[in-house]
């Protein structure tokens, strides 16, 4: 399978080939268009350095509330790790899988 390109959201007409059975005069593969991309949304980033206890306090919230730890991550700019890091150190209990 033969790919020629790929399209993002804007961008020009993405296309591959692809086999399909050969006739008489038919030429080898056929072109069709790919499925456009979208962009990852890009998390969120906070200036550096330490956390503010309040800063902790609402992280600590957020999760309580029933946030998943990736988006708390995602929006306090900080790691899913770093998330579970702070609920650690202040006590806070983690949900399982389920």
């Amino acid at each position: 399978m033969k790919i020629e390109g790929y399209c993002m959201p804007g961008g020009p007409i993405a296309t591959k080939a692809i086999p399909y059975p050969i006739g008489k005069n038919l030429p080898r593969t056929a072109v069709v268009p790919l499925p456009v991309r979208e962009p990852k949304a890009k998390r969120t980033t906070r200036p550096k350095g330490p956390l503010t206890s309040e800063q902790t306090t609402a992280i600590c919230n957020a999760y309580q509330a029933g946030g998943s730890a990736l988006d708390v991550a995602n929006r306090f700019g900080i790691s899913r790790t770093h998330v579970y890091a702070l609920l650690k150190a202040a006590g806070v209990p983690t949900r399982g899988n389920s």
